[in-house]
């Protein structure tokens, strides 16, 4: 009877052994997988603060580039204002000073035909630069 009472520990021991190896054997395979599982959201962590970084930067960078075009283009038209005119009044001056001579010398000339001659010619010169300047009249002036 006592074999038979030592065989029935020996089994019950068997089995408790067992079913704490098979416990163990779950919780490692919990860990395991608890481990992995926050290693797979870390790396995900990881990688979607990477791309947050690398979307910022971008975004910086795109709004300083704005910020730069605006900048420039400020300057830029102070500078066609500027430049605009000054390339008109230099254009204009030649024309002026023959029209000042003209006023000047009208007393001089003695015949009408020859004053009549130089103002052709300063209208026509006045022509050329509304021409270059892509002015045009609207309609025809008498």
């Amino acid at each position: 009877m006592s074999e038979v009472k030592e065989n029935k520990v020996n089994e019950e021991t068997s089995s408790e052994a067992k079913d704490t190896i098979s416990s163990q054997t779950v919780d490692d395979s919990k860990n395991t997988s608890t481990e992995s599982s926050e290693e797979d959201a870390k790396d995900s962590l990881d990688a979607l603060n990477k791309e947050l970084a690398e979307t910022k930067d971008k975004y910086l960078r795109t709004l300083a580039e704005f910020e730069n075009y605006k900048k420039r283009t400020i300057r830029e038209k102070a500078e066609l204002i500027l430049n605009g005119g000054e390339k008109v009044i230099t254009a204009i001056l030649p024309v002026l000073d023959d029209m000042e001579r003209a006023i000047t010398n009208a007393a001089k000339i003695e015949t009408k035909e020859a004053l009549e001659e130089g103002w052709e010619l300063i209208g026509q010169k006045q022509r050329l630069f509304l021409i270059d300047f892509d002015v045009f009249a609207s309609r025809k002036v008498d």
